[in-house]
């Protein structure tokens, strides 16, 4: 089953050209979140959590990193601060280039506890502009979705904006070397039916390059794929390709 599985995806790749191929079965492809610049700057769970049922993972109330947010500038101090009872984090803290004193403090909200070597958290640069932003693991689901919530960091004024655009990108990782980043939801189908993204940065906000997406005709016994690319001033549907549903 899983060898004809596999065989339908590489001919749907083939149907769909070149752009298309890249993004062809990443579904069955493990990838980081992140590409991960700095790893002094990514948290992750120490421990195994409480003996509690169900076990809620050990936070520490105040956990201190050392992070270089711009580049060629020291590292700054990052204090993520938790509830530790119920396992999440409850705020973000800059602290000044001494690092005594809090310059900014980021409220968050987490709707799960982290979980065991998994980082939770992590600054890398969305948008390619030589500054860390930061990035607070939320949620996940069953499907392997994965969402965070995003701060850019605004070098006019020194203070990190929280990015709505990027905190709604589910899987979100950003692109090397472009003001970019990529999302991707799996649905169901062993993850045959999905929605994927790319979003740029220009001109002070974020516009979507392509989006593509697929899902399942069940009836007609065919997986339906759509490809939009952004053409003019809008998103165009430039694309529509069709492959017989992989049988069980």
């Amino acid at each position: 089953m899983r060898r004809s599985v596999i065989s339908a995806l590489v001919l749907l790749g083939a149907a769909c050209g070149d752009r298309a191929r890249a993004t062809a079965g990443a579904a069955d492809t493990p990838r980081p979140d992140f590409s991960l610049r700095d790893t002094a700057c990514v948290a992750t769970l120490d421990g195994e959590g409480a003996r509690t049922e169900p076990p809620v993972p050990r936070l520490a109330a105040a956990r201190r990193l050392s992070c270089v947010i711009e580049d060629g500038s020291p590292p700054r101090a990052l204090v993520l601060v938790a509830d530790t009872a119920a396992g999440l984090v409850t705020g973000i803290l800059l602290l000044d280039a001494s690092g005594t004193d809090t310059v900014q403090r980021l409220a968050v909200e987490q709707d799960e506890p982290p979980v065991p070597g998994v980082p939770y958290f992590v600054a890398t640069d969305f948008d390619a502009d030589g500054a860390r932003d930061l990035a607070l693991r939320r949620w996940a689901g069953a499907t392997g979705n994965v969402g965070h919530e995003v701060w850019r960091f605004d070098r006019r004024d020194g203070r990190f904006v929280h990015d709505s655009a990027l905190s709604a990108t589910v899987s979100i990782r950003p692109v090397p070397d472009r003001p970019c980043v990529e999302g991707r939801t799996k649905g169901g189908m062993a993850g045959l039916e999905y929605e994927a993204q790319r979003l740029c940065r220009a001109g002070g906000r974020w516009r979507v390059e392509w989006e593509e997406s697929q899902e399942a005709d069940v009836a007609a016994g065919r997986l339906v794929r759509r490809v939009r690319e952004w053409r003019g001033d809008s998103v165009a549907l430039i694309r529509v390709d069709t492959l017989a549903l992989p049988r069980p």
